[in-house]
């Protein structure tokens, strides 16, 4: 498992002392198998618009979807009754059963950015299982990780000798 940045394990290191005896690397780049090969994700806003592979309307539709979860009320789970203050419109407003998947094609997530979203971002193995709330929260958190420990850092950090490596430290 691929810890990230805003994680409460690695919060719980950092808080008792233990990342001492830890040495961590931040991921450099995620890669994505689609049926042309693979293909290296964009991480930061910044990569975002420097990729050749999004066009100009898939780059403003992923990034309105992630400003749209940055802006949902974190303390409150999205609901019917919740509008969320990020938009007018229900854009992540989910339904009671639906999925994660389900919310992205409402919100006109195209089939590549939806692959992007559910395997690089939100980490979602089996996708038609995960319920709109949890892509949400996933989401919000792979955000919160990114740059916590610099500026340009990714969202998720390795130990330097294995993740058997963490339990160790205490």
């Amino acid at each position: 498992k691929m810890p990230y940045c805003s994680e409460r394990s690695i919060d719980i290191l950092v808080n008792s002392g233990a990342h001492q005896y830890l040495e961590f690397k931040p991921l450099e780049g995620i890669l994505l198998w689609t049926g042309e090969g693979l293909r290296a994700v964009p991480t930061s806003r910044a990569e975002v618009f420097r990729d050749q592979t999004l066009t100009a309307p898939q780059k403003r539709i992923l990034m309105r979807f992630l400003q749209a979860v940055m802006q949902q009320d974190e303390s409150q789970p999205p609901s019917a009754s919740a509008p969320s203050p990020a938009t007018s419109s229900s854009l992540l407003i989910p339904n009671k059963q639906e999925s994660f998947r389900e919310l992205l094609h409402r919100n006109k997530v195209t089939n590549e950015l939806e692959q992007v979203i559910l395997y690089t971002i939100a980490l979602c193995g089996k996708a038609d299982q995960v319920t709109a709330e949890e892509g949400i929260a996933a989401v919000q958190l792979y955000m919160k990780s990114l740059g916590k420990f610099g500026q340009g850092q990714g969202a998720f950090l390795l130990p330097l000798y294995g993740i058997g490596e963490m339990p160790q430290a205490f």
